[in-house]
């Protein structure tokens, strides 16, 4: 609903503003039908509405509401239709509704990128109320994306003319001021703004992209720093994760979370952010030592998600699934969660798992294709080739530009002989999927198509553009049988922190190198120095001690205790003087047969 769902409010605030509700607007279905509107419920405030129209069809007002009703539900034809209608039957006097009338059409526009329409209306709609601040901002930020600066400027100082105590008007010469390279006058504007409102966020991380444009690091941190405390603003976090890269500026950045852990031990989010830093930077070990700090104080499953999601990063997938299934016994209707422990079942081979927890997230997202696709890609990889195209189809069905959904039901087809529908996903792959970048597999649609040239040729070109695909060139040297290029780029994807080992081994794409002595020797070395990474092993907690209390049952004078293996729930016995722990060649033959 974008932007569109403010306007209700908006509306109905204005008219008990405005000195008098017009007539038109008193009626029993105009009423009702704004009601319904301010309730969300858009189809039966449309209803009463369109019922007014049948009793008085010239009710201007009406056809207002509907606009504003239609916008919002991105139903922008039917909207530009009932505005001409509110345009043409509103009486020209009544300033309030005609200049919003434009307004919203020129919203509009907006979303239909004619930025030429929708400066007409902006610049009508500011004719007839010259002194509404939100036109005015509007109109401004359209001049701004023109690069039309001193007249964006123009519209900006009318609006500090009008309210000198807002922020507005200065936030907006600062931004111009900032996109102009005048940092001495755009600091002033942004210093403004936080002395009047010290309590406005925004006015701190605009002021801190200055400073960062300056390299003034410290200043711009400390900025952050107050932003992120005043409500977790998005622009800053944003700037502390991007800007905040190289051992100097990192170790700036630790003294000044260390300073506010120190002087607020009980504020979760310090750790928080900070742990997102490390994170950001690949130091997973130290960012997991932050959430665990996390923990300590507050324990949310937003922390053991984020652990997870390190430990996977790190290659060590038992204790990211520990972690996941923590968070999810916290929080059973997180989607996401289902779908990240799905991806960590995939890379530890339990792909029945994998698929279980997708089928749940697709219950929570019907309408996302991320989920078919993931789902359909476990069933390829598991030979249910006609379960998989199912998948994709549904997956293209919601997203026809989803590049991967279609080279996953192109590898299907082939895998059950249907070349000719095989070719048609490939060709359709290159009919869109042209500019490299390490989200393409023009490349592997290239190889099937029988051009291994073009395929080399292509993911070179994205090399040049993203030196991080060095997973997917090592692919297309593969599948092009040139060992000597794809194991030097499967080091390079090695060193530079890949860790999908369980991936590899399925991976198709390398069946042509993989009895290779040196591509043997490649795997295991690097299996011993992600292992060796993750030498703490998979029940040792990194950075926390805790005392857990074990339910036991009693009977019979055995004590057994509650357990789950890969998700098993079974019972063990408990015995002290156990030199072992085994378990039967029942329920081991039982779970081989189950995926478990």
């Amino acid at each position: 609903m974008k932007r569109f769902y403010f306007i209700f409010v908006a509306l109905i605030t204005a008219t008990v503003v405005w000195a008098e509700i017009p007539k038109q607007m008193q009626s029993y279905y105009c009423q009702r039908g704004v009601e319904a509107l301010m309730e969300g419920d858009i189809t039966t405030g449309i209803d009463y509405l369109n019922k007014e129209l049948k009793e008085n069809p010239k009710n201007g007002y009406a056809f207002a509401w509907i606009a504003a009703g239609r916008a919002s539900s991105e139903e922008y034809g039917n909207a530009l239709t009932a505005i001409n209608k509110a345009l043409q039957y509103i009486p020209k006097k009544d300033i309030q509704y005609t200049s919003w009338t434009y307004s919203l059409r020129a919203d509009i526009y907006l979303e239909l990128k004619d930025t030429v329409a929708a400066l007409k209306d902006l610049n009508q709609a500011i004719k007839i109320d010259p002194n509404n601040e939100e036109y005015l901002e509007t109109r401004g930020n359209v001049l701004f994306s023109l690069k039309k600066y001193e007249d964006s400027n123009r519209d900006y100082q009318k609006i500090i003319s009008i309210n000198p105590g807002g922020v507005m008007g200065y936030m907006g010469l600062g931004r111009n001021q900032k996109e102009q390279g005048e940092y001495d006058k755009a600091l002033g504007n942004f210093s403004h703004v936080i002395k009047i409102h010290p309590e406005y966020s925004s006015g701190y991380s605009f002021r801190a992209e200055v400073y960062l444009k300056q390299k003034r690091y410290n200043e711009a941190a400390d900025d952050i720093l107050v932003a992120l405390n005043i409500d977790e603003d998005r622009k800053a976090y944003y700037l502390m994760l991007e800007e905040y890269k190289d051992e100097q500026k990192l170790a700036l950045l630790k003294a000044k979370f260390q300073i506010k852990k120190t002087k607020e031990p009980n504020n979760v989010y310090w750790s928080y952010y900070y742990g997102t830093v490390l994170e950001n930077n690949e130091l997973y070990r130290d960012a997991i030592e932050q959430y665990q700090e996390c923990k300590r104080i507050n324990a949310s499953s937003m922390f053991d998600e984020r652990i997870s999601v390190c430990y996977s990063r790190m290659g060590d997938f038992s204790r990211a699934l520990r972690y996941v299934d923590d968070a999810l016994s916290v929080d059973t209707t997180n989607a996401d969660l289902y779908e990240r422990r799905a991806y960590i079942y995939g890379e530890m081979g339990n792909r029945a798992k994998a698929i279980e927890d997708l089928t749940k997230y697709i219950e929570y997202y019907p309408e996302f294709y991320y989920g078919y696709y993931r789902r359909g890609w476990y069933k390829h990889l598991d030979k249910q080739h006609e379960a998989a195209i199912e998948d994709f189809n549904l997956a293209i069905i919601l997203d026809s530009t989803y590049n991967y959904a279609y080279d996953g039901r192109g590898r299907s087809y082939l895998s059950l002989g249907k070349i000719d529908l095989a070719k048609a996903d490939f060709e359709k792959i290159l009919s869109f999927d042209t500019i490299p970048n390490n989200n393409s597999c023009a490349s592997s649609a290239y190889h099937f198509l029988g051009q291994d040239s073009l395929a080399i040729d292509f993911i070179q070109r994205t090399l040049q553009v993203d030196s991080t695909a060095n997973y997917d060139a090592a692919c297309t040297f593969a599948l092009a049988r040139q060992a000597d290029s794809a194991l030097f780029y499967l080091r390079k994807a090695f060193e530079t922190g890949f860790v999908r080992l369980h991936h590899i081994s399925v991976d198709r794409d390398f069946d042509a190198v993989r009895n290779d002595a040196r591509f043997v020797a490649l795997i295991e070395e690097f299996t011993q120095k992600i292992e060796k990474a993750n030498h703490l092993g998979e029940n040792t907690p990194i950075g926390e001690e805790f005392i857990v209390e074990v339910p036991f049952t009693t009977s019979n004078g055995v004590t057994k205790v509650s357990c789950t293996i890969n998700g098993l729930p079974l019972n063990f016995v408990f015995d002290t003087g156990a030199s072992d722990v085994t378990m039967s060649l029942v329920e081991a033959n039982f779970m081989l047969k189950n995926g478990y």
